[in-house]
């Protein structure tokens, strides 16, 4: 890491903000901890402080959530050249270590399926039950 940039005390003042560095995740250990940054240490442009990385939070909680930060125009599932074409933003270190794993809708979810399947090269039907259970398509936007 080249330099930190901590941008907790930009809040507004009614808004509570507790230090990243003074939170007692162990102490604490939330029910469940959202995340964004899917991409812990392979992002080499940007990137949270490695405490934050998905699979040091997972120690923390029963239930880690990755949500992507981004929305994506809905690609069609059944184009394999599609699905390849993006599968680097599906195949990222925080989708393998969520619990659950919030994408922007049914189509995003069936994209992530296949990316991760032939990522994973696992085309059995426990793997594709393993991913039906673990993406959810709740993010109610289509694109």
């Amino acid at each position: 890491m080249k330099e930190e940039h901590y941008e907790g005390n930009q809040s507004p003042s009614y808004v509570p903000v507790t230090k990243y560095d003074e939170y007692d995740f162990e102490a604490q250990r939330p029910d469940e901890i959202y995340i964004h940054n899917g991409y812990d240490s392979y992002n080499i442009v940007t990137s949270v402080h490695p405490f934050f990385y998905s699979d040091n939070f997972k120690k923390f909680t029963d239930c880690l959530i990755y949500i992507p930060h981004f929305v994506l125009a809905g690609p069609d599932p059944e184009n394999e050249d599609t699905v390849k074409n993006i599968s680097h933003f599906c195949i990222v270190s925080a989708v393998f270590h969520a619990d659950r794993v919030i994408v922007q809708s049914e189509v995003m979810k069936q994209v992530y399926i296949k990316a991760l399947i032939n990522a994973t090269d696992d085309h059995s039907s426990a793997a594709r039950k393993y991913w039906e259970n673990k993406i959810e398509g709740d993010g109610f936007l289509e694109v």
